[in-house]
């Protein structure tokens, strides 16, 4: 095992218990709400995939009819056993996807990519390659990941120093999507809710949050969170 890969499972590891503790109840509940009811409306039946899926909230979350079978990959065996039961849950390195071809249907990608990135230029790109053999005709790809003009999202990144994750943009992510015959079906900006906010300011922030929303330059430059939707192309 490369010292790369053993830095990372020690990383997530230690990251396992505290993946709602940075957002707090509050946010954390508020943009699952929301990322579920952007992701439905595009989802195609069949089989759900989460890509670094950590302790298996977002895959749960986004049950319903349309999913048949739902999978967690993650190299933390420790985010693993956190999982429900009802998750079928993979230990392994998601840079060899233990799938045969044309099987996949969804898969999530949430906060994954820029630590993903971070251990290969390019990686995304491989990424693609492998999941466009696995995945189903018409199989989609939805990827969050967070608004570096937001300026939270700055003086978080700022503070971590980026030490282990990469400066993805989403003129990188829809150039390599592209260029992988992915079509792209939506990019949409959302939230504005800020970690750890006290219960008396929620309603507040939620009133704030569906004005920027409706602004198109506004939005772009202030919330917190992107998701690009694609479907995989003939």
């Amino acid at each position: 095992m490369k010292k790369e890969t053993r830095e990372m499972i020690k990383f997530y590891d230690a990251y396992s218990d505290t993946y709602d503790d940075f957002n707090g109840p509050i946010t954390t509940n508020h943009y699952l709400k929301k990322e579920v009811s952007i992701i439905s409306k595009y989802l195609k039946e069949g089989t759900l995939v989460e890509l670094g899926g950590g302790n298996g909230k977002n895959i749960l979350a986004l049950s319903n009819n349309k999913i048949k079978t739902k999978i967690n990959i993650d190299i933390s065996f420790k985010s693993c056993k956190q999982n429900p039961k009802e998750v079928l849950n993979i230990c392994a390195n998601v840079s060899s996807l233990p799938f045969q071809n044309n099987t996949l249907d969804n898969v999530l990608m949430f906060l994954f990519i820029h630590h993903f990135n971070f251990i290969v230029a390019d990686n995304f790109d491989n990424l693609l390659k492998v999941l466009k053999q696995t995945q189903s005709s018409g199989g989609k790809i939805f990827i969050k990941e967070s608004n570096r003009f937001n300026p939270v999202n700055r003086v978080i990144h700022f503070i971590i120093k980026e030490k282990n994750m990469v400066n993805i943009t989403p003129l990188y992510l829809l150039k390599t999507l592209k260029s992988n015959d992915y079509i792209i079906e939506a990019i949409i900006y959302y939230g504005f809710m800020p970690p750890g906010i006290p219960e008396v300011f929620y309603k507040l922030f939620c009133f704030l949050e569906k004005i920027i929303e409706k602004i198109p330059l506004i939005k772009f430059l202030i919330c917190s969170h992107y998701i690009i939707v694609a479907k995989k192309g003939n």
